[in-house]
């Protein structure tokens, strides 16, 4: 009889958010632990682990893992979810960060994958960097050669992102040629988000850019959220693991919208919109 504490199998992307979720709470998990209470294998587990480390999220110590820092219950949600699809993300994150000149003015979304484009970005980079998004503007802390704008306001701590008047008076002063953006959905008609919340800070910083690159991935399409944000326009290219249907393609040719699979993508070349 399985015991009441440990968990089924899961996939490996929800088996690494589950793990992040743990190490939150005991700061330290050893592998042998672990694989006991996820019932897979010891070798299963220090794969999670080395991906989860590759993330930034937590160290990998002799005889198992151990988190970088107390978790709080706002932030949880928004490295729970860098955790799911990560390798797609990762694969997006890269191709995205090819299209990117070295001094170029960039605005990066508050989602997790645009957290990956951040993370992603090339040492020779020495731009600037608008966001609303607390992870991105920790990254760029260490990168000193960029100019990072922090458009500050209240902050969303489910997302990790400011939010708010103050948010949006700053953002619609500025200008920049690409803006970088995440979604919850998108179809035929256009994007979308989880939240409400997140809806007038997005329009903004959609509107001040000459370009938008949205990194999806592949589970994004024809997917139910609830809030719509806009519809398509010929400044949008999509970036994704892996096309859509060719009727969808098709809707979205029709839209003036181009879609890029990133893997297809050769080394510095970039998306469309950038190109």
């Amino acid at each position: 009889m399985t015991e009441p504490s440990r968990e089924t199998t899961r996939t490996p992307s929800k088996r690494q958010a589950a793990i992040l979720r743990r190490l939150s709470k005991l700061g330290f998990a050893s592998t042998t632990s672990l694989a006991n209470h996820f019932q897979v294998s010891e070798m299963s587990i220090r794969r999670d682990a080395a991906a989860i480390e590759k993330l930034g999220l937590a160290r990998r110590v002799h005889g198992g893992l151990v988190s970088l820092r107390a978790v709080t219950d706002g932030s949880r949600d928004f490295f729970g979810r860098n955790i799911v699809n990560s390798m797609e993300k990762e694969v997006i994150a890269r191709a995205a960060a090819q299209a990117v000149g070295d001094q170029d003015v960039i605005v990066i979304d508050a989602g997790t994958t645009a957290y990956q484009f951040a993370r992603a970005l090339p040492e020779t980079f020495r731009g600037t960097v608008i966001s609303h998004s607390l992870p991105v503007f920790n990254l760029m802390l260490n990168r000193s050669n960029v100019t990072t704008i922090s458009l500050g306001g209240e902050l969303y701590r489910r997302s990790q992102a400011f939010i708010g008047s103050s948010a949006l008076t700053a953002a619609r002063e500025l200008k920049a040629g690409t803006f970088f953006m995440g979604a919850a959905a998108l179809d035929a008609r256009g994007i979308y988000a989880s939240l409400d919340i997140e809806k007038e800070i997005k329009r903004a910083l959609i509107g001040i850019c000459q370009n938008i690159v949205l990194l999806a991935d592949s589970t994004k399409f024809n997917a139910n959220a609830p809030v719509a944000l806009v519809p398509w326009d010929d400044r949008f290219t999509v970036l994704t693991d892996r096309l859509p249907s060719t009727e969808l393609l098709a809707e979205f040719a029709d839209r003036g919208v181009r879609v890029d699979e990133a893997d297809s993508l050769p080394a510095r070349e970039g998306v469309g919109m950038i190109s």
